[in-house]
């Protein structure tokens, strides 16, 4: 009974990991990586490391840094913002899912987006059943008319939504906060031995 209840989990983590996530932590295994998680009260970050890390001899893969809302772009619903991030061997999706389940709900930097960063924003909100959206508005200033006027938790800075898509920046996953149910990547990581906490 133990061995059928051990399979039946971890069936149920595998099927809650979207297949190219799975594919790319299967890749990140058999490199030798390791993932490791900071997650303070101000920042965190998710580190796709490759050797062993803390050593001199470790490479990073990639690596996606937040910061927790501090009221620097407006209120936004109080999520965190991506700060910082940058990968090789395309493994930047496994370091988001990542960095999107430790800080709980993430959006992309307020300021500036790269086109492959706004690739992954773009596929959480088309392609991915395992992530959930919730749309952000904009301040008044910014000259757009605002979704929720009567709502100014919601409030934040649109700057790489504006700039690519104007009066229509409500229609791009740059404008939105991505979050998952629970951590199935953070687990299935866990469970291969391949995660640091910090």
């Amino acid at each position: 009974m133990k061995f059928l209840m051990e399979n039946w989990r971890k069936y149920l983590i595998t099927e809650a990991i979207d297949s190219r996530i799975m594919k790319q932590i299967d890749k990140a295994q058999e490199m030798g990586c390791k993932v490791v998680v900071l997650d303070k009260r101000d920042y965190g970050f998710a580190e796709i490391v490759q050797g062993e890390e803390g050593s001199y001899s470790y490479t990073t893969i990639a690596k996606v840094s937040w910061t927790y809302n501090d009221g620097q772009f407006g209120e936004c619903n109080k999520a965190a913002w991506v700060q910082a991030s940058n990968a090789h061997d395309n493994l930047g999706p496994l370091a988001y899912d990542v960095a999107v389940e430790v800080s709980g709900g993430l959006m992309s930097d307020r300021t500036e987006v790269s086109d492959s960063a706004e690739a992954v924003w773009e596929k959480y909100m088309n392609s991915r059943k395992d992530v959930s959206s919730d749309q952000l508005d904009i301040h008044k200033d910014y000259g757009f008319d605002q979704l929720t006027p009567d709502n100014p938790d919601d409030d934040c800075d649109q700057i790489p939504a504006t700039q690519r898509y104007k009066g229509d920046w409500f229609k791009s996953a740059l404008s939105k906060i991505f979050f998952k149910d629970g951590t199935p990547v953070v687990d299935e990581l866990d469970s291969r031995g391949m995660l640091i906490k910090k």
